[in-house]
């Protein structure tokens, strides 16, 4: 499950791919995605594109074939 941190905005283009821009570090383009979940402070449509504003670390998940994109719970123990 990869885990993404200092998300800034998140691009969701209608093909179902999505940006994640990331504050001082590289973008990651994802493919597929089905449902991105995570607080925004903010939105804005280019085109049709939307553009969510957030400040948080983010993590792809594949729930039953569904591509998820979820704020990452820093307090996660894993054990």
């Amino acid at each position: 499950m990869p885990v993404f941190r200092s998300v800034t905005r998140v691009w969701h283009f209608p093909s179902g791919d999505i940006l994640l821009e990331r504050a001082e570090h590289r973008d990651c383009l994802i493919p597929d995605v089905d449902q991105v979940d995570v607080p925004v402070s903010g939105t804005e449509r280019v085109a049709d594109a939307v553009a969510l504003d957030t400040d948080t670390t983010v993590r792809v998940a594949d729930d039953s074939g569904n591509i998820i994109v979820t704020e990452f719970d820093k307090n996660m123990k894993i054990g």
